[in-house]
C-alpha cells in the first residue's frame, strides 16, 4: 500500500441524495405547479368575465325587489287587457285600472295578487265599494302602488284601424324609396333620424303630403359599442339635464314630429331613470312615444302609465325578413289582428322591398275593412 492509507467510500446511490437534489422531482414540482396555476388562472379570468357580463346584464336576482313586484303588477294588468292610468297621491302611485267587460273584479283582483305574490310582495290590504275593489301593493312593508280595478261600460271602438311606422328615414326626399312612401296612397308615418339640414327636408316634405312623423331618437343597444346608436344618442350613464337636452335638439331636428320612437334603444328602454326622464320630457312637450320593444324587458309603458304620459307598444317589425312574399304574409296577418283588437301599430323599414310589399297589398287590407292611419290614431284614450 506504499505506506499510504486508502480509505474506503462508497458509492452513493441516486435514491439517497437529499430531496432538493433530485432533477427530476424538481420538474415534476414544476409541472405540477404549472397546472395549478393555469387552472386558477382560468377561475380568476372565468369569475372576472361573470363579473363583467353581471355588470352589463344584472341577472333577475340582483334586481330590486320592489322593481320586480312593481314589474309583475303592471304584467298582471297588462294581462288582464286593463286600461290604466296612473297618478301619485301623498307620494304613492294610483293606478286605475278598467277591465274589459268580460273579466270580472274578483279575477282582477286574483290576477294582480298572483302576479304580487309571485314575484316577491303582497296585497296587504283589499277592499270593494261602489262596483270598484281598491288594493294596496306593498313590499317588505313599503306601500308600493294602490290599484283601484273597476269595470264600467265599455265604449269599444269596433273600427279596425293598422298603423304603419316606416323607421330609418334618413334619405334625400328626392331619394325614389322615400318619394315612394310620401306619395303612398294610404296613411303612413315617417320615424325620421335627426340628421340636419336633411331631416328637416323631410319632416317638411311629408307635412306637405299629409304624412304625420316621428323623431327616430338613437338610443343605446346592449351591445353597444360594436353597434352604435348615432350621434347624440340617449346613453344610460347621462346626466339627467344632458338627456333632456339631446331629446329637445333631436326634437328641433324634426319639427311638427308628433311623437318620439327609438331607434335601437335594447339597453336604454330597460333602464327605469332613463325612460322616466325621457317620458316626463315628451309629456311636457305634448308627444307620444312609440315602443319598438327591442328588448322583451323594456319598461317604457308602465313608466308612461305611472308618469301619466302616452305611450304606444309595436306589433313588432312586419319587415324582418326581405322577402315580398313574407312581407305581404306579415301585413295581412296584422291586418286580422286589427280587425280583432281594432287598433294595431306596427314597424317596417325605408327600403324599396317594404315599399313594393305595401303596394301589393293595400287593396287586400281594404277589402277586409281595415283602415291604415297615422300612429297618433291609434293611442289610447
Amino acid at each position: 500500500m506504499n505506506g499510504s492509507r486508502q480509505i474506503y467510500r462508497p458509492r452513493r446511490d441516486f435514491r439517497q441524495r437529499p430531496w432538493y437534489r433530485r432533477p427530476a422531482l424538481w420538474v415534476g414540482l414544476l409541472f405540477v405547479l404549472g397546472v395549478l396555476g393555469a387552472y386558477h388562472w382560468g377561475l380568476v379570468e372565468a369569475g372576472f368575465q361573470k363579473l363583467v357580463a353581471l355588470r352589463s346584464h344584472p341577472v333577475e336576482d340582483q334586481v330590486p325587489k320592489t322593481t320586480r313586484v312593481t314589474r309583475a303588477l303592471y304584467q298582471a294588468l297588462k294581462g288582464l287587457e286593463a286600461r290604466t292610468k296612473a297618478k301619485t297621491v301623498a307620494g304613492i302611485p294610483v293606478i286605475s285600472a278598467s277591465l274589459p267587460g268580460n273579466v270580472p273584479l274578483v279575477r282582477g283582483a286574483w290576477a294582480v295578487n298572483s302576479g304580487v305574490v309571485g314575484a316577491g310582495g303582497a296585497v296587504t290590504t283589499g277592499s270593494e265599494d261602489k262596483g270598484k275593489v281598491t288594493l294596496e301593493v306593498s313590499c317588505d312593508s313599503l306601500v308600493l302602488a294602490r290599484v283601484v280595478l273597476s269595470q264600467g261600460a265599455q265604449k269599444e271602438d269596433k273600427e279596425a284601424r293598422l298603423a304603419l311606422v316606416i323607421d330609418d328615414v334618413e334619405d334625400s326626399p328626392e331619394d325614389p324609396t322615400l318619394r315612394g312612401f310620401l306619395d303612398f296612397p294610404a296613411p303612413l308615418t315617417l320615424a325620421v333620424l335627426p340628421k340636419l339640414p336633411r331631416s328637416k327636408e323631410i319632416a317638411e316634405r311629408a307635412g306637405l303630403a299629409g304624412k304625420e312623423t316621428l323623431l327616430h331618437l338613437p338610443m343605446e343597444p346592449k351591445n353597444y359599442p360594436e353597434e352604435n346608436p348615432g350621434p347624440q344618442a340617449i346613453y344610460v350613464d347621462l346626466k339627467e339635464g344632458e338627456i333632456r337636452h339631446r331629446v329637445r335638439e333631436a326634437l328641433k331636428a324634426v319639427p311638427g314630429a308628433k311623437g318620439v320612437d327609438n331607434h335601437m334603444g335594447s339597453r336604454a328602454t330597460e333602464d327605469l331613470v332613463v325612460m322616466g326622464i325621457l317620458l316626463d320630457e315628451l309629456k311636457k312637450q305634448g308627444l307620444f312615444f312609440v315602443d319598438a320593444q327591442t328588448t322583451p324587458n323594456s319598461v317604457a309603458y308602465q313608466t308612461a302609465n305611472r308618469l301619466g304620459a302616452q305611450c304606444l307598444r309595436s306589433a313588432g317589425f312586419f319587415d324582418d325578413k326581405q322577402d315580398p312574399a313574407a312581407i305581404q304574409k306579415t301585413l295581412l296577418a296584422l291586418a286580422r289582428t286589427a280587425q280583432a283588437k281594432h287598433r294595431v301599430l306596427a314597424l317596417g323599414h325605408c327600403r324599396r322591398t317594404t315599399l313594393e310589399s305595401l303596394e301589393a297589398v293595400l287593396p287586400k287590407i281594404r277589402e277586409m275593412g281595415v283602415e291604415l292611419v297615422p300612429a297618433s290614431e291609434v293611442l289610447e284614450e
